[in-house]
């Protein structure tokens, strides 16, 4: 069970490394891509949650929801690249198992997905603090956990619709059209129980 153990991390820490220098290639672009989001999240919060097209509420949890987004394009950059490269089919058939290379990947994007996604958090707080927005409620310590788990959701079907549909064009809007709507759907269920939760109380 231990070697066992063993070889499951070095197989995941080993994809982690891969993944993160081929981030370093492409480091200018992704900081860019990360950058709307925490933007228009400040924006958001100035105006306490009205600037969009759906309620504040929404307007809100969606700020932490593209960044997620934008996380998974990781996983699909990646997974475009190596087909690309015909590196794909070569770490598929390699000794890595195939659950360890998702893992990884997978990982790798909510890793980085989160560190934007904290300081959205803390920032969206403090404004929103400061002009005693009712809606801060929404801010809580389990955003901590929805958020990291909502990413790893949609990276994960990223990765699978990828992987499977051989088309980048159709793998592409099927893959991204799923994350999202995976993604709302967990937000959402999110603040309809915070809200019943508030009403009770």
């Amino acid at each position: 069970m231990k070697v066992l153990n063993k070889g499951v991390f070095f197989e995941i820490s080993s994809i982690l490394k891969k993944e993160w220098y081929e981030l370093k290639h492409t480091s200018i672009k992704f900081l860019i891509v990360m950058i709307l989001p925490f933007v228009s999240s400040i924006f958001v919060a100035i105006k306490n949650g009205t600037s969009g097209v759906l309620n504040p509420e929404l307007n809100i949890l969606c700020s932490f929801l593209f960044s997620g987004f934008f996380a998974t394009i990781l996983i699909k950059d990646s997974i475009t690249r190596e087909k690309k490269e015909t590196t794909l089919p070569m770490l598929l058939l390699s000794n890595f198992h195939c659950r360890n290379i998702i893992v990884g990947k997978v990982l790798f994007a909510v890793l980085v997905g989160t560190v934007f996604q904290i300081f959205q958090i803390l920032t969206m707080f403090t404004i929103m603090h400061q002009m005693n927005n009712p809606l801060l409620y929404l801010i809580s310590i389990e955003v901590f956990i929805i958020l990291p788990l909502t990413t790893f959701l949609m990276g994960s079907v990223v990765l699978l619709i990828s992987t499977i549909l051989q088309d980048e064009k159709i793998s592409d809007f099927v893959s991204m059209l799923l994350s999202l709507f995976i993604g709302s759907a967990a937000l959402s269920t999110y603040l309809y129980s915070n809200a019943i939760v508030i009403t009770s109380i």
